[in-house]
């Protein structure tokens, strides 16, 4: 929704660029885009509920363009995750069926937020494929 993208622009803004999409398809369709340009992403924020497509399939999609794109998993696009939905079975899809790099339940704090992207060692990102 309209309020958490621009709370996630907010907290990311310090981070880099960004793009932001809507719904899961037009996220899914602009990480495609972005790896065929030869401009992937450093890191995509999902939702797991999401209009349209939602973060699970978005997710699923995405590693698989990779894949066909001949991605090595070590290479893979950071994808965080997140969900108001404190279901354990939502968290384990998103790691072992998904390929999800951090699952986080909502509500982020941006502390944990910061700890979390600061583990990766690439600041700034390029950000890309958002979508709340």
């Amino acid at each position: 929704d309209f309020a958490s993208r621009r709370m996630m622009r907010k907290k990311l803004s310090e981070y880099g660029e960004d793009d932001l999409t809507v719904d899961g398809q037009e996220g899914v369709d602009a990480f495609r885009n972005a790896l065929s340009d030869g401009s992937a992403c450093d890191l995509v924020f999902l939702n797991v509920m999401m209009p349209h497509m939602d973060g699970h399939e978005a997710l699923r999609l995405m590693r698989k363009a990779e894949a066909a794109s001949g991605v090595h998993t070590k290479d893979e696009t950071r994808i965080l995750m997140r969900t108001a939905l404190e279901d354990p079975h939502n968290v384990v899809d998103a790691y072992f069926k998904g390929g999800v790099t951090v699952c986080l339940v909502k509500p982020v704090d941006r502390l944990v937020l910061h700890s979390e992207l600061d583990t990766f060692g690439r600041v700034p990102f390029q950000l890309g494929a958002r979508a709340a």
